[in-house]
């Protein structure tokens, strides 16, 4: 009789104890601060397309949601450390060192932009020797990265390097066309005062999750929500450039 009673009492334990970690389960995203994919809205809030689809993701697996903002390298630490989970990169050596890949979330067009009365070539070669901002810690692609001839200026925000190529402190912009064509909308600033030169390349970003994830056996359920977003058009609406 007590031997029964000892294994009603460790299997109810053992229960007790399942149903506290899932109970403890929850979504910890850390989300680069750089327009449009995080910033903090007009109510103090976290905001951006990043942010709009971690909370869809929160929704669909029904877990509770930490989304912090940090700076680009700061997401990449958190990231690397499991301080954080699950972070939204662009695919690069860097990101597949940090994190196992859950899925590729979108892909984007990079391109250059310069100012409309100059006519010099927006490309990686007609800019050598020239000014070309870019967003800090952000990656655009090896052609990009290992070009040594154009003069790579960091800027925090996009709308900061738009500023200073219409103030010709800069000759070119390079962005991904979701941040050039958002900030263009946001900023209320005409099309018809830029040029966009050929798209460089193109660059995707996936949803990473840690390896040191406190609860590794969320991939696939996170996984399988970014899958039925695809299929549903949420994924398309969420990152639909503005016309």
């Amino acid at each position: 009789m007590l031997l029964v009673f000892a294994c009603v009492t460790l299997l109810a334990d053992a229960a007790a104890s399942e149903e506290s970690v899932s109970s403890q389960q929850r979504l910890h995203f850390a989300t680069a601060e750089v327009w449009p994919w995080g910033y903090l809205g007009a109510d103090g809030e976290p905001a951006g397309t990043l942010v709009e689809f971690a909370n869809r993701i929160a929704a669909i697996v029904n877990l509770p949601l930490m989304n912090e903002l940090r700076p680009h390298r700061r997401a990449i630490a958190e990231l690397a450390s499991g301080t954080a989970d699950f972070v939204v990169l662009f695919d690069s050596p860097t990101a597949e060192a940090a994190g196992i890949r859950v899925d590729k979330l979108l892909t984007m067009s990079i391109v250059i932009a310069g100012r409309a009365d100059e006519t010099y070539p927006l490309t990686l070669s007609g800019l050598a020797g020239r000014e070309v901002a870019y967003i800090r810690g952000s990656y655009y692609g090896e052609a990009f990265a290992r070009d040594e001839n154009i003069i790579k200026v960091p800027v925090d925000a996009l709308a900061q390097g738009l500023e200073m190529l219409r103030l010709r402190r800069v000759d070119a912009v390079v962005s991904s066309d979701q941040a050039l064509y958002r900030t263009l909308e946001a900023q209320g600033l005409p099309a018809s005062e830029f040029r966009q030169g050929l798209v460089v390349g193109e660059q995707s970003a996936s949803l990473f999750m840690s390896r040191n994830a406190r609860f590794p056996e969320l991939l696939e359920p996170v996984r399988q929500a970014m899958g039925r977003m695809r299929k549903t058009g949420e994924l398309d609406s969420i990152f639909r450039l503005p016309r």
